[in-house]
């Protein structure tokens, strides 16, 4: 293992350690700290938190590694990373394919909620929207399963690039991903037709978000119009949809971005192994900072988060720097935050 390889997984497992010291806490926020005027709203966002710690769990589990090389990429599992028995491998690589699909549809319906459809969230429709994103995930993994299997010749180019320098066998891993040209002058359009449908989804999934976007700043602008609503309920809405929009930009140029571009370049025979590095790393940075947006920019949490330092501070004996984001008598108050 080269010094940027070292590197690469040293970033990985301290992102997932702090996804864990972050995600924890903020699951206990959602459900004791969260204002009734968020309705099912805050099991939307229990449900995004629980995705992202089974992820980061998955990850430190199992280790994933991607590479690319020319006209392949692949996600490998390498039995030796871990303690799970070797048949249990193929499964969760397929989960872990179909993770990258659960989060596209969570974000989606995360702004079909902030639409005018919120209604169907409070009824007995709210359990169709929460499976809508198990049902994505499951429709990824079985195209992922059916069109991006292993083949002879991916094997022996995998065997000689990557595995022979690292003294791994062939049967001692698991790998799933395309190989568009596995013999010279020869295009394999199964993979190519799996991958042009995962990326049809890729592209469904951007349109309903830039759609329900739309719709719901229209419809937060005229909630701030005409709504009798309270000025605190009005501030609470207008903060959760600020923090939803940054939770969907960092999935986009953590994940979509760069999972683009080591899903592009094998398909013009250029696949860089420092590029699937690189998506490696900001892969493993999406669960550490897509909740900062929910923690700091929803003032219930926040007011709590600084409460909870502020004693903290205090306790250690240090002169607390949180006083200015506590509320006063006359703002929201958050439920005292005990120290046991």
């Amino acid at each position: 293992m080269d010094r940027f390889e070292l590197i690469v997984l040293i970033i990985q497992r301290a992102c997932t350690i702090l996804a864990f010291l972050i995600h924890f806490p903020l699951t206990l926020l959602i459900m004791y700290k969260s204002p009734t005027s968020f309705g099912a709203y805050k099991y939307l966002l229990i449900y995004i938190s629980l995705f992202e710690l089974i992820y980061a769990t998955l990850d430190v589990l199992v280790s994933p590694e991607l590479y690319t090389y020319r006209s392949s990429f692949m996600l490998v599992l390498d039995s030796n990373k871990t303690f799970l028995p070797f048949w249990m491998l193929y499964p969760i690589d397929l989960l872990f394919c179909g993770m990258l699909g659960c989060s596209m549809a969570i974000f989606t319906i995360n702004f079909v909620y902030r639409s005018d459809l919120i209604k169907s969230f409070e009824s007995s429709k709210l359990f169709f929207w929460i499976a809508s994103p198990i049902v994505y995930s499951a429709i990824w993994m079985f195209i992922t399963a059916v069109t991006l299997q292993g083949n002879k010749f991916t094997d022996v180019m995998l065997e000689e690039q990557v595995l022979r320098k690292q003294n791994i066998s062939i049967s001692e891993i698991v790998y799933i991903g395309p190989n568009y040209y596995p013999q010279k002058e020869v295009i394999d359009w199964v993979p190519i037709l799996g991958m042009a449908t995962l990326t049809l989804m890729i592209f469904v999934s951007i349109y309903s978000i830039i759609y329900f976007a739309a719709k719901s700043y229209i419809a937060m602008n005229k909630l701030v119009l005409t709504s009798k609503n309270s000025q605190r309920y009005k501030a609470s809405q207008a903060q959760l949809l600020n923090a939803l929009v940054i939770q969907a930009i960092i999935p986009f140029v953590l994940m979509h971005l760069p999972a683009s571009a080591v899903f592009i370049m094998p398909f013009f025979s250029c696949g860089n192994q420092t590029f699937a590095s690189i998506f490696s790393v900001t892969v493993a940075l999406y669960p550490v900072l897509d909740p900062l947006p929910t923690i700091f920019v929803v003032k219930c949490y926040r007011v709590a988060v600084t409460q909870y330092l502020s004693k903290i501070c205090s306790l250690c004996g240090f002169h607390s720097q949180f006083e200015g984001d506590l509320p006063s008598s006359t703002s929201y108050q958050s439920p005292p935050i005990a120290i046991s």
